[in-house]
């Protein structure tokens, strides 16, 4: 089986639990907006080490808020902004910038599986309590050891 139908099955699996929680699917990207000013993104990214017969796969969570987005660099598309960015592996219980290998069938829906039921206990409780601006920004000053939210908190805490 090629890397293309292992991916399918993976965004698959992944568009069967994000659909009900309100996400769109387009690509390799699952997108969903709030009643404010914040739009979610899940995004499934292979590795450039994958082969026509292995695919190296992970998940990226985002965060755009499009309050922040009037200080960004404007020559950067507005549907490219985001505040926060985390990949999947960082919500282990020891954070790690985890990939998955897939070869065939089998690990492709292994995979899927284990990337909703980390998303589910660890990334979807965290981005529920992400609802706006303020929220964003509130866990931006909370935070002092994540080196994404700590850019960020340099860059757009003193607006706030």
């Amino acid at each position: 089986m090629d890397t293309t139908s292992l991916k399918k099955i993976i965004i698959n699996n992944l568009n069967d639990y994000l659909k009900p929680l309100g996400y769109k699917h387009k690509g390799n990207w699952y997108t969903a907006t709030t009643n404010n000013d914040l739009t979610y993104y899940i995004n499934l990214q292979s590795s450039t080490a994958s082969t026509n017969q292995l695919l190296k796969i992970t998940l990226n969570i985002e965060i755009a808020s499009a309050k922040l987005a009037a200080f960004d660099d404007d020559r950067m598309p507005i549907d490219q902004r985001r505040h926060f960015t985390k990949r999947i592996g960082f919500y282990l219980d020891n954070p790690e910038d985890r990939w998955w290998t897939v070869s065939d069938e089998n690990t492709a829906n292994t995979c899927a599986d284990e990337i909703i039921r980390l998303f589910e206990k660890k990334a979807l409780p965290q981005i529920k309590e992400i609802r706006s601006t303020n929220d964003l920004v509130d866990l931006m000053k909370k935070s002092n050891t994540e080196k994404t939210i700590s850019f960020f908190r340099e860059k757009y805490i003193g607006f706030f």
